[in-house]
């Protein structure tokens, strides 16, 4: 019998339209860096996520300017909506995912969680 494995999906595709910022707001600063990146350091600093995917849009060029993680895969498939976004992101896994295995899915822009959270949530 083999265990699931946990991934992490954090749709990052949006242009941050209704915040009227300059950036989109999953890269504005938060605490000296970008929402996202507290976001994916959470992630990988989680022991039972073995993966992080992010899904940005095709022309996003903020994200190579983020540390990444050696667990963390950026996917360029992010769609015009949320939805979209996590949807593409699925499909773009799913070869890399058994039928058993847990995605957990939270939004770039949603900086407070913890690994406390993410344990207590498996």
């Amino acid at each position: 019998m083999s265990f699931p494995s946990f991934v992490a999906l954090i749709p990052a595709a949006g242009v941050g339209a209704r915040m009227g910022a300059s950036i989109p707001k999953q890269y504005a600063p938060l605490a000296g860096k970008p929402m996202l990146q507290h976001v994916i350091e959470t992630f990988s600093s989680a022991p039972l996520i073995d993966q992080v995917y992010v899904v940005v849009s095709p022309a996003d060029a903020y994200i190579d300017e983020l540390p990444l993680p050696p667990r963390c895969t950026v996917l360029r498939c992010g769609g015009d909506t949320r939805q979209a976004s996590v949807t593409n992101g699925l499909r773009a896994i799913a070869a890399r995912v058994d039928a058993d295995d847990w995605v957990l899915v939270h939004d770039a822009a949603r900086p407070g969680l913890t690994v406390e959270l993410i344990d207590k949530l498996i």
